[in-house]
């Protein structure tokens, strides 16, 4: 299985849960941010900026810093503030990995967010210290990631065609990065997600399928040809978003 982490995969999936999914995520997120005048907010695996756009226009009196590996992702979030008008973002391209080397030491955020690329890390530990070491006395973390039985209708479905589905998982955010979260903060609070996508046709289940982590190029004759034949005995297919939000409080 093969995590896609650039711009076009992103924005297809992106797009698929626009269009398809019942609930909006960032309905759910938002509320979970909060920012004073002049404060500071980092997004780290900002990707094109699905939520730092909202926010640094809810908030244009603070400054709102985005965090990524892609280039391209950040070019596109780059054109969508100019096209918005959207002055109070700081973009800067890195690996996760080397965070608190690749931000000034001296810049302090009053709030960090990461949303669904913590688990991209390759030293959790590492990570979550780095974000602890960037935040103010008073700081706050936010962070949402897939849980256990996260798509797992999908996962399911795969599971008749392919052997290594099987055995997906870990769960990042609750088997690694929540119980590292934990050690390192004070207080934490947990919040769940969830979001049923209702696909229409064998087209948009598969696009989206080949934009995600279950995507497996081997089996992909054979899963298109699975789903041909259950939407030919059913008008949609239904997968669950299952997601974790964990806020924590230096």
């Amino acid at each position: 299985m093969i995590y896609y982490t650039n711009s076009d995969f992103l924005t297809k999936r992106i797009d698929a849960h626009k269009q398809f999914s019942k609930n909006d995520i960032n309905h759910w997120i938002l509320p979970h941010i909060s920012l004073k005048i002049n404060e500071k907010l980092l997004d780290l695996g900002c990707g094109t900026g699905e939520q730092l756009l909202r926010i640094a226009k809810k908030y244009p009196n603070s400054k709102c810093y985005g965090f990524d590996i892609s280039k391209d992702s950040l070019k596109i979030l780059e054109n969508d503030s100019k096209k918005n008008n959207i002055s109070n973002i700081v973009l800067k391209q890195g690996n996760i990995d080397n965070l608190y080397k690749q931000i000034n030491s001296d810049t302090k955020f009053d709030m960090i967010l990461s949303c669904f690329a913590l688990y991209y890390s390759q030293n959790i530990s590492k990570i979550v210290s780095s974000i602890k070491q960037l935040l103010n006395s008073n700081g706050k973390l936010f962070v949402c990631g897939p849980v256990k039985g996260n798509n797992k209708e999908l996962v399911k479905f795969q599971s008749n065609i392919s052997e290594s589905i099987k055995k997906y998982g870990p769960f990042i955010v609750t088997d690694v990065i929540l119980p590292e979260i934990k050690k390192k903060f004070s207080n934490v609070v947990l919040d769940y997600f969830y979001n049923p996508i209702s696909f229409p046709d064998p087209s948009s289940l598969f696009n989206y399928w080949k934009s995600y982590i279950l995507y497996e190029p081997e089996i992909e004759t054979q899963f298109l040809e699975k789903i041909n034949e259950y939407f030919s005995k059913h008008d949609e297919f239904v997968t669950t978003k299952n997601v974790i939000g964990i806020t924590a409080y230096c």
